[in-house]
């Protein structure tokens, strides 16, 4: 990512992400792909179905990392099928390590927005592998 200033000090061109001190995201947009939602379930051994996250909090801006809650339902794949709601996990990750392990997406865009988000945003279901989940201890 590079704003005016910094593309120029790198020899570079800009990528059109201003920013006051350093160049940021203000969305990522990922193109739709071929397969269904229930595709990219297909080939799911054991893993979750998140609808919607929210209270998307970054804990180091630069490097990415951000924690996050499921919201609304939050599901166990087994074997390519729903298997049963689940509660209670958030979602421990970094920006970059999710981008690079984004392994399918579907071609199902729709407009999402909530009380959070100013700008409502495009976005497909996507299939990630090895995201990092933990729970609360007691």
């Amino acid at each position: 990512m590079h704003n005016t200033s910094t593309a120029k000090k790198y020899g570079v061109k800009t990528t059109a992400n201003a920013g006051l001190v350093a160049p940021g995201p203000a969305n990522v947009i990922l193109e739709s792909g071929k397969v269904s939602r229930d595709g990219l379930f297909k080939d799911v051994k054991k893993g979750l179905y998140i609808t919607n996250i929210w209270y998307t909090r970054f804990q180091n801006y630069a490097t990415g990392d951000f924690s996050t809650i499921p919201r609304d339902g939050m599901f166990l794949i087994e074997n390519g099928q729903i298997a049963q709601s689940l509660k209670n996990l958030r979602i421990n990750e970094n920006m970059l390590h999710m981008l690079q392990n984004v392994s399918a997406i579907a071609s199902d865009a729709k407009k999402m927005s909530s009380w959070e988000i100013d700008i409502p945003v495009t976005t497909p279901h996507v299939l990630i592998k090895d995201v990092r989940m933990t729970k609360p201890t007691k």
